[in-house]
């Protein structure tokens, strides 16, 4: 059960950093009529993946429930494979520095989101429980 769960968590955390990045894409081309993938917009596309691959680390985590930083880090894993294939796929396109940079920081980001919810995790707090009664007159001094 906490092998699906933590497989579910990284598949949702790496949807939710996909759906991230693409609408952050859809802004810029619709909002910002950026036609062109210049310096500017690659610098921009690497912070937006960085916070989408804290995202997708964050919900992960929070899915799988324990052992939260290695399903983060499938979620990173994830991330280096896409920019792999995008890395093939554009070829001498896009300067080396953009999909490397793409690819480093999206673990190190998915495993710090990881991080930020062990830390934000609610703590179960340690029974306390009240000692047994003491017989009766057990603790009076005599006088």
């Amino acid at each position: 059960m906490t092998l699906l769960r933590g497989a579910l968590g990284a598949i949702a955390g790496f949807a939710a950093a996909i759906a991230l990045i693409a609408f952050c894409e859809w802004a810029a081309v619709y909002s910002f009529g950026a036609k062109t993938v210049d310096t500017t917009y690659m610098l921009a596309s690497v912070t937006w993946t960085i916070c989408a691959a804290i995202l997708g680390g964050y919900i992960a985590a929070s899915i799988a429930g324990a052992r939260e930083l290695p399903w983060s880090a499938a979620v990173g894993f994830l991330l280096v494979a896409l920019s792999a294939v995008a890395m093939r796929r554009n070829g001498a396109a896009q300067p080396g520095w953009y999909e490397t940079a793409v690819a480093g920081c999206g673990p190190i980001s998915a495993l710090i989101g990881g991080a930020i919810r062990m830390l934000t995790k609610p703590r179960m707090s340690p029974r306390t429980e009240t000692p047994p009664a003491s017989p009766a007159g057990g603790s009076r001094r005599s006088a």
